[in-house]
């Protein structure tokens, strides 16, 4: 099961054959082992076993551990240069983001769409140097690490060496950070660490969860306990759910997570093994009379159905996966006093700032300010630019057709949802040059949170509010 959810493999690693093949077993021995110290957990990493490279055997095996692997890592030398198969390999995976005809614009601005973040998930490992430098001009925007020294005459990293370690601590540092990075664009998921009867249901419930393509925390199943306690609210923090399993055996620290989950607001799912109310006694089962009547429980808990754990956890993954309502916004008159923010949801630094912004504008202009959801941004995203009178479209890393495709939705509202024209709406980018004949108010440099600057387009929506509160 690999690290990032919705992926078979964290790591395919693409190098030529006519390299030595005991420095690339070494290599990659090297860095299984140390991902899997930084994460915590045992990556996947795609090997090829049988050879198949060597027996061109291209199309099958290949092409679907390429398909399903989180990250693309190249083994750059003079001979991987000249590999047809590795060139067919490095093509494939880049044909995921970018036809063809794209990647032969410049510094192909479509490999953003191949971003987590502001990293790439085609990493290069520098082996050995091309000729006169060249291979600094291959895909020269993505992350490296270099193991050799020299250009005209280099001397080659051997395994075991000072030089070699530092090299492999570097990749391994920003590997280990692109998949968490990844892990983290998935919907969290807590999954409350067990009494020990119930350990195997969760493993099962935990493996199904990730092909789902959640991000299940803790990552590991008996990761937290009251020794670590202090970790459980940023395990917590940000999830969508949180299960609990709940079997015959008593543990306060179960009781203490689900205390924690109340307290933290996220939505407990809660499963109890009905063979388990027959065998459980004292602390144990007073816990569960108290489950089964919901006392002192969120108004949002739901008792998970299923006589098996196979049950429970289909019902499980029904309840999460099924769309949220969202929230109406704030109504005055039968018109919406609000501006939508438009913001990718799932890139941390855009929410954040997109936060920020939102925070100066409600408590300087008294306006309601709405993001999108990231669990079901579509729907949102279309109700907010029905009602909503202003529009804000904020970008600083999301990916360039997310941003086209919502610059898009914004000029065309109101023929799109056949609804009166905005008040107001506006760009704030971090490089509004491409939309210059776009019938918006164009902004630059979205991460200084000054309202001075959005004064033209607040204006408008100040004026409205006035009119509506004077109704």
């Amino acid at each position: 099961m690999a690290y990032v959810p919705g992926f078979k493999f964290d790591v395919f690693i693409s190098y030529s054959h006519a390299d030595e093949r005991e420095w690339v077993a070494v290599f990659e021995q090297n860095l299984r082992e140390s991902l899997g110290r930084e994460l915590g957990v045992k990556i996947s990493m795609w090997q090829d076993v049988k050879e198949i490279r060597l027996a061109e055997d291209w199309q099958g095996e290949i092409e679907d551990g390429i398909r399903n692997s989180a990250a693309f890592l190249t083994i750059v030398s003079p001979s991987y240069r000249t590999s047809r198969w590795c060139t067919k390999e490095r093509s494939y995976f880049l044909n995921q983001f970018c036809t063809p005809e794209q990647m032969l614009e410049g510094e192909m601005p479509c490999l953003d769409k191949m971003k987590a973040g502001s990293m790439f998930r085609l990493f290069k490992i520098i082996k050995a140097p091309w000729e006169q430098g060249k291979h600094e001009k291959f895909l020269p925007r993505l992350q490296h690490a270099s193991f050799y020294r020299g250009d005209v005459e280099y001397t080659e990293f051997a395994p075991g060496t000072e030089d070699f370690r530092r090299e492999m601590r570097r990749a391994t540092s920003a590997l280990a950070e692109l998949l968490r990075r990844m892990r983290s664009r998935a919907e969290r998921i807590f999954v409350a660490c067990p009494a020990q009867d119930m350990v195997p249901v969760c493993e099962k419930l935990r493996e199904q969860l990730l092909q789902q393509s959640y991000d299940v925390r803790p990552v590991g199943v008996s990761e937290l306990d009251i020794t670590t306690r202090e970790l459980v609210p940023d395990e917590i923090e940000n999830a969508v759910a949180a299960i609990f399993v709940l079997g015959a055996e008593h543990d306060p620290f179960v009781e203490f997570q689900l205390r924690e989950v109340a307290r933290l607001g996220v939505k407990p799912l809660i499963w109890v093994d009905p063979q388990a109310r027959l065998r459980a006694a004292g602390a144990q089962k007073r816990f569960l009379d108290a489950v089964s009547q919901l006392e002192g429980l969120p108004a949002t808990t739901r008792v998970l159905t299923g006589t098996n754990e196979r049950e429970m956890i289909q019902a499980a993954i029904r309840l999460i996966s099924a769309p949220a309502a969202a929230p109406e916004p704030v109504h005055n008159n039968g018109a919406t006093n609000g501006l939508y923010l438009i913001c990718d949801p799932s890139e941390d630094e855009d929410r954040a700032l997109a936060e920020r912004w939102r925070s100066e504008i409600e408590n300087q202009e008294g306006l309601n300010v709405f993001l999108p959801s990231r669990h079901n941004f579509a729907e949102r995203h279309e109700q907010l630019l029905r009602q909503c009178e202003g529009v804000l479209l904020f970008r600083k890393s999301a990916p360039v057709p997310w941003l086209k495709q919502n610059a898009w939705d914004v000029c065309t509202a109101e023929r799109l949802y056949n609804r009166p024209p905005l008040r107001s709406k506006a760009f704030l980018l971090d490089d509004p040059g491409p939309f210059a004949t776009y019938p918006v108010q164009l902004l630059s440099e979205p991460d200084r949170v000054d309202l001075d600057r959005l004064e033209p387009f607040l204006s408008p929506l100040r004026n409205a509010s006035a009119a509506h509160d004077g109704n």
